[in-house]
């Protein structure tokens, strides 16, 4: 049995794409592991960084809140800051 229980593409993929609906403002993250604070990720909206100040991020379930609802149509793109590995080891 494989240790490894994902596809490569989700091993090693470092970032995250959504597109929001009118007034959302719940986003979750399905990293795993998740990230483990604010710190760890930058989000973009239709490419323009936007400041940390604008959402909260939950370490337990990955969910980004935002304090205003977001416009249909906007895409929203969360990239991790660190190299990931998971749990290779060698």
């Amino acid at each position: 049995m494989g240790f490894i229980t994902q596809t490569h593409y989700q091993y090693y993929n470092t970032s995250q794409k959504f597109t929001a609906t009118a007034s959302q403002t719940v986003f979750t993250l399905t990293f795993d592991p998740l990230p483990t604070a604010e710190s760890k990720f930058r989000i973009y909206i239709n490419d323009e960084e936007i400041d940390d100040n604008l959402y909260t991020y939950n370490s337990s379930n990955g969910q980004i809140t935002f304090s205003s609802g977001r416009t249909a149509g906007e895409v929203l793109v969360v990239t991790l800051t660190e190299q990931r590995s998971g749990n290779y080891r060698y």
